[in-house]
């Protein structure tokens, strides 16, 4: 099977997972039982079951797929098996979030348009990059009072700034 078509179904089992609220493991699961059989065996005739989590997290890390990589501290990527697909996608994508939530799309269109959403991979790095923006928003006087710049986050005031 090739990249593309890998990126097609994980994309398809995405989509899917958020319709129906499914953990992103679930989701991973689903994805490496249509892959790679070999890694999930199925009990009871409907359960799936993941004897080794860690190899199904190093095969999807191994295929280098857009849209479930995340980078660790040291830049590596890795996959984040942990809440609910509807946060992972939020979390990462926040305009796909929000047309998934208006319901004006069909899951085929959204998957066919699926490209066109700028994803962000999450990470300590990114984290600690995010907090550190927070922390300078915000100052502290000597009464530990919190002051917002607020005027500063909007540009449209901003006499430095050329319109």
């Amino acid at each position: 099977m090739s990249n593309a078509d890998m990126q097609a179904i994980w994309d398809r089992h995405l989509i899917d997972g958020w319709d129906r609220n499914l953990p992103i493991f679930v989701v991973a699961i689903h994805f490496v039982r249509e892959t790679n059989p070999e890694l999930v065996r199925v009990v009871d005739g409907w359960r799936e079951v993941v004897d080794d989590p860690a190899a199904l997290a190093d095969y999807i890390v191994s295929l280098g797929l857009r849209r479930c990589l995340d980078k660790d501290a040291d830049g590596t990527l890795r996959f984040n098996g942990r809440g609910p697909t509807r946060a992972f996608i939020d979390s990462r994508c926040k305009r796909l979030s929000n047309c998934l939530w208006s319901d004006k799309f069909t899951a085929e269109q959204i998957v066919q348009n699926l490209h066109r959403f700028k994803w962000t991979r999450l990470g300590p790095a990114v984290l600690k990059e995010t907090a550190k923006n927070r922390r300078e928003d915000k100052k502290f006087d000597n009464r530990d009072r919190i002051f917002v710049n607020a005027k500063q986050r909007d540009k449209r005031t901003d006499w430095q700034t050329t319109k």
